[in-house]
Formats: structure tokens, sequence, C-alpha cells
């Protein structure tokens, strides 16, 4: 028996309230929050297979260690607690890499949870093209979710979702023509379906919007003394704050509209976006087109087309040179005869000469 609906309701599925994606707090379950001053390496994700109804266990201390995203590479130290749950200590050894780990719970072959925040991108025209169900909200950061959600996924789900999302991101990488124009080969098309090239990016924004919400409040004085305690005890590296709050990323298609532009800025800024554009627009080659008219194939054959253009021949006068002329030409009373009767018909020529001198009166 279900007792969650995985699909949103009419009152859920209107464009200020579809898609959407939200964040639970760690303040639930964590008073303080260690955080690493300065920056900290791009996030990177490892699937953790779970066995639908069991792992329970496995379940929540995947939920924790997710909740704690703000703390980065300082997770690890939880691993020495002697409450963690034992079967994730082995995520010791990811500690000298200085690898920040996310864990991805994966429920049989379904890539759902890995690519939460990109499917709640998508407006619900966007999913309705190509098939894929109207979900109710996102939950990041990717934490376990309802086995039955993945079970209404279509079986090529990665596919749709692929194509779901380059249909949804290409008009802000080419402008003004179609994805159809475009052979599968183009490098922009391979990039506008790249999930895994997006997923760091849209993480960033949902990050950068979290930070916004602000912090929960202290509750009382003795938390405020044990905050003060551990402040003291942390090495100048590390900052001890209350955790965020939580609270949606977006929600609405206007807002998942504006959250689809700051990870374009992100992918620029960390991933130089914009230089790879230029670069495969530079380079493109017949190949990269589909049959199908676009302005970018006008403007690659004007282009590849253009040497065919006439050239323009202009005479100009030079005063105050000596003439100079080839070794066949010949000077007749100041005159030069060259080449003069190659431009003629021999046999027209010499008859119409013969034909002159017998009418002449002389």
């Amino acid at each position: 028996m279900k007792f969650f609906d995985p699909l949103a309701n009419s009152d859920e599925k209107t464009p200020d309230q579809f898609p959407k994606l939200s964040n639970i707090s760690s303040a639930f379950f964590y008073q303080f929050v260690p955080i690493l001053k300065g920056s900290q390496p791009v996030t990177e994700y490892l699937g953790i297979p779970m066995t639908r109804g069991k792992d329970l266990d496995l379940y929540g201390a995947v939920a924790c260690w997710n909740m704690m995203w703000e703390a980065g590479v300082l997770r690890y130290e939880m691993l020495d607690d002697h409450r963690w749950f034992k079967g994730l200590e082995w995520l010791k050894s990811f500690e000298q890499r200085g690898v920040d780990l996310r864990l991805i719970p994966l429920n049989g072959n379904c890539r759902y949870n890995v690519y939460v925040p990109l499917y709640h991108l998508l407006p619900l025209s966007t999913l309705r093209k190509f098939g894929l169900p109207p979900l109710k909200q996102g939950h990041w950061p990717g934490g376990p979710d309802f086995p039955w959600k993945t079970e209404i996924l279509p079986r090529d789900f990665q596919t749709r979702l692929e194509n779901a999302f380059a249909y949804h991101i290409w008009p802000h990488l080419c402008s003004g023509s179609p994805l159809a124009g475009f052979s599968k080969t183009d490098p922009l098309v391979t990039l506008a379906h790249g999930l895994d090239f997006w997923l760091p990016y849209i993480d960033l924004v949902v990050q950068n919007r979290m930070r916004q919400l602000g912090r929960v409040k202290l509750e009382d004085r003795k938390q405020a003394a044990l905050l003060r305690k551990a402040r003291k005890k942390c090495s100048p590296e590390v900052s001890i704050e209350r955790p965020l709050f939580g609270g949606l990323a977006w929600m609405g298609e206007h807002d998942a509209l504006e959250a689809t532009f700051e990870m374009i800025e992100y992918a620029d800024r960390n991933g130089r976006l914009r230089s790879i554009i230029d670069a495969v627009k530079s380079n493109r080659v017949e190949e990269d087109f589909s049959p199908i008219w676009s302005f970018a194939r006008e403007d690659f054959e004007r282009k590849l087309y253009r040497k065919r253009n006439k050239v323009k021949i202009q005479f100009v006068q030079l005063d105050d040179t000596i003439p100079t002329h080839g070794p066949e030409a010949e000077v007749h009373e100041n005159r030069l005869w060259q080449s003069l009767f190659a431009v003629l018909n021999p046999k027209k020529s010499v008859g119409s000469l013969y034909a002159s001198e017998a009418v002449s009166p002389n």
C-alpha cells in the first residue's frame, strides 16, 4: 500500500508552484556545523546501493551525511564517533584525497536520486513533451527517497531526462537555431545532454540559495555557552556555526528559470562554458549540422563559400614609369604590336585581307 502519492496534484502543477526543490535543515539533528574557511573542492558523487525495505540504518546515516553538506571535507571526522553507523567507515579512505563526497542512494538501476536538482528544474511542459512524470517537489541534497517514486519512472529514464534537459538548456547555449538543426555528434549537443557536466553547477546554485536563507538562532544560554566553548577548541581554519535554515531552493517556472541562469553563470565561472561555446562555434564542420535549416548553418555556409565571391579588378594609370613588354612584342612606327593576329581566326582573317585587296581602287 502506498502511503504517499509521488505525483503532483492539480494544485501543485500550476506555473507558480511547479517545479519545486526543497531542503531540510540539519538543525533537526545537529546543534552546530563546522565550516572550513576558504574555498572547498568541487563536490563528487558516490552511489550507495540500497535494498528497498531494508538497510534502515544505512538510510539514516546517508541522510545525516548529506545534511551536513556545509561541513564539506570536515565530515570525515564524524566517522570517528563511536555512535556513527559502522557500515560507512570505509569512507575514511577518501579523506586523504581531500574529496567532498555526496552520497547518492541507488534503488536498482534508476539514477533519479543522482539528478534530482536537474529533474526538478524542468517545467511541466518539458516533462510532458519527453514522457516524464510530474513528481512532487524534490529534496536536496540526495537523501533517501520513497522507493515507489522510482517505480513510476520509465525504464529509459536516463535517456528521456538527457533529452528533456538538453531541450531546456539549448536556447541558452545556441540562441536562434533549434536543437534539431544540429547532428547528434555536434559538441554543443553532446554538452547539452551531459547531465554529469551540469550537476556540480546546479549544486552550487542550491548551496548559494540555502546560504541566503540565514542560520538558525541559538535556542538558549546553554547552547550559546556550548558554541563559545566549541569555537575556542577549533583551529583557526575552521568556523563553528549554527546550521542553516531549511526551505525552498526554488518554486515555480520563473524561479526555476532564474536558477538555470545562475547554473550557466557557475558553469562559465568554474568550467569556462562560454570559452567552450566560442571554440565550438569557431571550429564547426559540415557534419555538425543536420539537414534542417538553421541560422547557424546559414552563417556556416556563408563563411565556407565566401572565397567564391568575384574579385574586383580596377585599372589605374601610373605616371613616370617605363613601359615593359614581352620578348615577342614587335615595334613598328612607334607602335607596339603583340600577337595581334593571335586573337583572329586565321582563315577568316586571311580571306578578309585578300578580299580587301581585290576591291581596292589602288
